[in-house]
């Protein structure tokens, strides 16, 4: 080996990203059961350049390695025990931070309204993750899973972080209760959260039994920041993918009253489905009592009824109705003639010279007497 090929290894890392084509010339540059030794060669190589060109040069020795036919990292020896370990290190976590010039070739990851449903449903693309950067984190885990999980919870773009908690990068992945989290990224904790939770509520889990499993996850999962924990178990329930609420989970809301109830004021509610969820899970488990749970319901309801345009579904509406009785039907009943009392141009002069507002308004009108006339149904 020499420089020249790593400065062609470099090139093409920059302009194809870490699975190089045409990569053949590289199984004259590596022996694979004398890494050591290769490394040997290497070292003396960069031994007098710069920190930052030492790093650079050795991502690149990794990557090239991992770039020929090896199916499996149970023969390297222990990765943290080589000499060039620390460079790579380095600047491994810079690939992880997107501060290098490389193309990483991965979709953006884009989360929609409810973080957890996104969550959930989002699977990386098939072959999108180069296989010579699962065989380096697979190295990297076995042998040293401090600096793994460092890694990982310093990605910036997301996909890696997700598809590793969706078993797509490591078979048999545990997380310890003594790793460092980066809680200024919300999506990794709804990725987290699910992860942690989804041997239990999944009916097909052989795990969902496990008390042990259980306690070690919940323990984990305790240490997401209590606000942001709140308000990722309220999308939880509120996704219509959520079908079972573990006792431990609930618990958290019933102990932290409080915080709960910020939240729940400040909780985007995209329709009424999720809030006839929301109120719905919340009534069964006994969160807050039923008085006090409607009251924060119709806030909600309220604040829907004084949107430009009132987008309820009647086949949502009759769903919610369904889950109160008479009385609380009245209050729901009195919050709408009152929403309905407060339109402003609805009067023919309106309609003579207001009439883009009128027209507005009018129309609430008309969806306020189509609620109504159901209410009246179900009272």
């Amino acid at each position: 080996m020499e420089l020249e090929d790593l400065e062609k290894i470099i090139d093409k890392i920059m302009i194809e990203g870490l699975e190089i084509s045409e990569s053949s010339f590289l199984n004259e540059l590596y022996k694979i059961s004398e890494i050591e030794l290769e490394e040997e060669k290497f070292e003396t190589i960069i031994k007098d350049f710069r920190k930052k060109d030492k790093m650079k040069y050795t991502f690149a020795f990794y990557i090239g390695f991992l770039n020929r036919d090896i199916e499996n990292i149970n023969d390297l020896p222990n990765i943290t025990k080589l000499k060039s370990y620390s460079n790579l290190k380095g600047y491994l976590m810079q690939y992880f931070k997107g501060h290098l010039n490389i193309n990483y070739k991965y979709f953006p990851v884009t989360p929609y309204h409810n973080y957890y449903s996104f969550i959930k449903e989002w699977w990386p693309i098939p072959f999108s993750i180069p296989q010579p950067l699962i065989l380096l984190l697979n190295w990297i885990y076995k042998y040293d899973k401090k600096y793994f999980f460092k890694l990982m919870f310093n990605e910036k773009h997301n996909y890696l972080f997700i598809s590793l908690l969706k078993d797509k990068i490591i078979n048999n992945l545990k997380i310890n209760n003594d790793i460092d989290f980066n809680f200024d990224d919300d999506l990794k904790m709804y990725a987290l959260f699910n992860y942690l939770i989804e041997p239990f509520t999944n009916e097909n889990s052989r795990f969902k039994s496990d008390v042990e499993m259980w306690h070690h996850n919940f323990n984990i999962l305790k240490r997401i920041e209590l606000p942001l924990l709140i308000r990722i178990i309220l999308d939880y329930i509120k996704s219509p993918k959520s079908k079972k609420i573990l006792i431990d989970v609930a618990n958290i809301l019933k102990d932290n009253y409080d915080i709960f109830y910020s939240i729940f004021n400040d909780l985007e509610i995209k329709n009424l489905r999720e809030l006839s969820q929301l109120f719905n899970v919340l009534h069964e488990l006994e969160i807050i009592p039923k008085d006090e749970l409607l009251r924060i319901t119709l806030n909600k309801l309220k604040n829907k009824f004084s949107n430009k345009f009132i987008t309820i579904d009647m086949n949502d509406w009759k769903i919610f109705l369904s889950l109160l009785n008479s009385s609380e039907i009245n209050k729901v009943e009195k919050l709408i003639n009152d929403s309905k009392n407060n339109l402003k141009y609805i009067s023919e002069l309106d309609k003579e010279v207001r009439y883009e507002k009128y027209l507005i308004d009018i129309k609430k009108s008309e969806k306020f007497d189509e609620l109504l006339a159901e209410c009246n149904l179900h009272s």
